[in-house]
């Protein structure tokens, strides 16, 4: 079985085996037996300024845990996702957009045995650092491939931010992959973990290559300009404004941004709830301030 060995406080100046150490004292010191420690998530606490150091936890393996201490409770890791292989019929599945949720909607299908086609109207992650690149510099803004469209979502221009607000045990899965495609394992524990823009873009293309490998059918430059609903059920969509494809079982994984895509789905009397609105503030300092 699996234990989480919380509230570990540590200095700001130290090294990773220290945080290990001292898990291992803890379970020592109530007794339970426990190997292969590996750390399992870092904050940082800075509530107090002559008190500030950095809190982990720590999972390690362990034959079993008689009660439940005040540092130590039993975990269930969620670094996989089990996936029943079964064929769902008919027309194969369609993913729109491949921001993250596009992508692992892919990846999830193609797990399962019902390799999808995968489309966004934006060029794949080479092609948009050129046009970004080119747009950043004085050139013409390309409506489909820029910051907002493309392979990789918004994101992949803005860091890589990872953190999110839910809790759900399966956001470990989604960061496993992640670093299964060559992303930094820090970002399995760090509290607001980045992956980086420069690393960003190797990821997605890794996970690009093995869905191809898994039967995904990848189109960029390809935009969902209709879609046909019969009896509350769609059977067809219109890609880039002629071609028409049969399609039973649609993912839409838009993001924000692609306000002619809902006008689109409104029209076809397709049910769209609006979310409370969220405003951001981001404050800089030089680093000579800092």
């Amino acid at each position: 079985m699996q234990i989480l060995i919380n509230n570990i406080s540590i200095p700001i100046e130290h090294k990773p085996e220290d945080v290990l150490s001292a898990a291992q004292e803890i379970a020592r010191h109530s007794s339970v037996s426990a190997t292969n420690f590996r750390i399992y998530k870092q904050s940082l606490d800075a509530r107090r300024k002559n008190n500030i150091h950095y809190v982990y936890s720590v999972v390690a393996d362990a034959d079993r845990l008689d009660r439940e201490y005040k540092n130590i409770k039993p975990l269930s890791l969620k670094d996989d996702l089990t996936v029943p292989v079964k064929s769902i019929g008919g027309a194969r599945p369609i993913v729109v957009g491949m921001g993250p949720a596009g992508l692992f909607a892919a990846y999830i299908l193609a797990k399962s045995g019902n390799p999808p086609l995968l489309i966004d109207r934006g060029g794949a992650v080479e092609e948009r650092i050129r046009k970004i690149e080119n747009f950043w510099s004085g050139g013409k803004l390309d409506e489909n491939t820029n910051v907002q469209f493309g392979e990789g979502g918004a994101g992949t221009f803005s860091d890589g931010k990872l953190n999110t607000g839910i809790s759900d045990p399966y956001c470990r899965f989604v960061l496993k992959t992640f670093a299964d495609f060559g992303a930094p394992d820090d970002i399995l524990y760090k509290a607001k973990p980045h992956i980086g823009t420069d690393m960003l873009r190797e990821v997605i293309v890794n996970m690009r290559n093995k869905l191809i490998e898994m039967g995904v059918e990848i189109k960029v430059n390809t935009r969902l300009t209709d879609l046909k609903i019969n009896g509350g059920k769609v059977s067809e969509i219109e890609l880039n404004g002629s071609e028409a494809v049969k399609c039973e079982k649609l993912i839409l994984a838009l993001g924000h941004s692609a306000r002619d895509t809902f006008k689109t789905l409104w029209r076809r009397g397709v049910y769209i709830e609006p979310k409370p609105f969220a405003a951001g503030v981001r404050i800089e300092h030089k680093q000579s301030f800092i």
